[in-house]
């Protein structure tokens, strides 16, 4: 897949609307639970991103202060930041580029989380010369992108609001490309991402969208039909059911907690060095 948008907040929902209502012959793999696409391209011309952690992921603060411990060394972000800033005032005129590594996370076959290894790997910077725009390239292996890409992405948005902070670009000013090995479509998990974009009737829509041929709403419209009709107590998997009490908030008329990206923030560990 290969997606070029003007902002952020368009890349995301375009990539994500193409994997919910991507054929069978469209996908790479699908099962009774996954689609994927592999080989994906994702590209903004500008880092403008609109995104509420809570309203649009069903996703607390905790969430993303643990993708932060996660994924980002200590230490390691400023002195990347040092970098970019080096770039943007002199450095970018010879054509140099920098790159910082995610924190390599422990391989556990017996932990489903990251038994296949990291989902974030890299990011890399690179300044501009003439009409090349500056850049933030992120490498990934994998991503539920409905569910955790909004939160990945962030991530790196943080990061490159900490160079504008030390210079005088801006991130609309920043082009934003990600390589992403596998796009998966996460049946529940990604219910939260359908309800906030206005996509349940139409998941729910037989004749428009058969189930025969639609793996990632034939997915999905299943679990739907299950938060509909099941009680708590059959949802034996934590995560279906912590998604099933969610969804029996939101459609209650309790709304989930706001965390819009612009109140969201680093943490102020990882600006301090690791200790060895």
């Amino acid at each position: 897949m290969i997606v070029v948008a003007p902002t952020l907040t368009e890349m995301w929902h375009n990539a994500c609307e193409r994997l919910l209502f991507s054929s069978d012959e469209e996908v790479d793999f699908s099962n009774s639970i996954y689609s994927f696409v592999y080989g994906n391209i994702l590209e903004a011309k500008s880092m403008e991103f609109e995104y509420d952690l809570g309203h649009d992921s069903w996703l607390t603060i905790h969430r993303w202060r643990k993708l932060q411990r996660d994924y980002l060394v200590p230490g390691e972000v400023p002195a990347f930041v040092d970098r970019c800033v080096l770039i943007h005032d002199k450095e970018g005129r010879r054509g140099m580029s920098t790159q910082m590594f995610f924190r390599q996370m422990h391989r556990d076959v017996r932990n489903r989380n990251h038994s296949w290894g990291n989902c974030l790997m890299a990011v890399s910077y690179r300044g501009f010369r003439n009409k090349i725009p500056p850049t933030i390239t992120v490498h990934s292996r994998s991503c539920f992108l409905a569910y955790l890409g909004g939160l990945d992405i962030t991530l790196v948005l943080k990061i490159v609001e900490e160079l504008c902070d030390r210079t005088s670009l801006t991130p609309a000013d920043i082009r934003f490309r990600w390589y992403v090995d596998a796009i998966q479509w996460h049946p529940f998990k990604s219910i939260p991402y359908l309800c906030s974009r206005g996509f349940r009737e139409a998941v729910l829509d037989e004749e428009e969208w058969p189930r025969a041929h639609y793996p990632s709403i034939r997915a999905s419209r299943r679990w739907i039909e299950k938060f509909e009709t099941d009680p708590l107590e059959s949802f034996k998997f934590a995560q279906a059911r912590r998604m099933a009490t969610r969804w029996r908030q939101v459609n209650g008329g309790q709304p989930f907690p706001s965390y819009p990206v612009h109140e969201l923030h680093l943490l102020p560990e990882m600006f301090e060095m690791e200790e060895s």
